[in-house]
């Protein structure tokens, strides 16, 4: 009397892209004659590795059935999404699936538990990612970063760091500064600024400089870059 929990197959966006979060879906069905219990949730796990099979994982995550899952049915399949996957840049690259990787099925065959599938070919794109942090300036260039609050009139200095978190170039480009008053209105002009091109993994940093309205709606400013 046994069930037998396989993975059928784990399907891998297309194309498959470097550095960008996509979506796995693993498949995994029931090959044995008898139903598969849950008394407690049932883990698959998936890994992906780079060079070698056999390597540590560069990435890799868990997803477990939900309390109470009814038992698989024999010839059943259910599919686990996992989410937010990151494929390293160069192939080839070894994605692992497991079913009942911390082997909590009673009875559970465990025939073939496991399936890899290859990748030799992975797209770049460059990924932006945009981090900001707020400082005010005196009058000897001082910056005062973080302040409990912003002066009127005063100078507001708006730090960019930006960084291509993708694996292929990205172009020259424009960065934007928008500020909005407590009613969502802008204030001023927004500024912007040519934006060199990033080789991947690179990081710059600049700033914007912005004289502070006397009052506005709402007693309260937003800094969207």
């Amino acid at each position: 009397m046994a069930s037998d929990l396989q993975i059928q197959g784990i399907d891998l966006p297309s194309p498959v892209v470097g550095a960008c979060p996509s979506d796995v879906t693993v498949r995994v069905i029931n090959n044995g004659i008898h139903p598969a219990p849950f008394p407690v949730p049932m883990a698959v796990c998936l890994e992906i590795r780079t060079a070698s099979q056999d390597g540590p994982p560069a990435w890799s995550a868990l997803l477990e059935t939900p309390v109470e899952t009814p038992p698989l049915q024999p010839g059943a399949v259910t599919k686990f999404v996992f989410k937010g996957v990151q494929f390293p840049c160069t192939p080839p690259v070894f994605v692992k699936a497991t079913a009942d990787c911390t082997m909590t099925v009673p009875n559970n065959a465990r025939t073939a538990v496991d399936r890899v599938e290859t990748i030799t070919k992975i797209d770049g794109m460059p990924w932006l990612w945009t981090d900001i942090r707020l400082g005010l300036e005196d009058s000897t260039g001082f910056v005062t970063w973080s302040p409990a609050e912003l002066c009127p009139g005063a100078i507001a200095v708006t730090e960019v760091t930006l960084r291509n978190r993708g694996c292929a170039p990205a172009p020259p480009s424009d960065t934007a500064l928008k500020i909005r008053d407590g009613a969502g209105q802008a204030i001023g002009t927004p500024q912007t600024l040519a934006t060199q091109g990033l080789a991947a993994g690179q990081t710059i940093v600049f700033r914007f400089k912005t004289t502070l309205p006397i009052a506005v709606t709402g007693q309260s400013l937003t800094f969207e870059v």
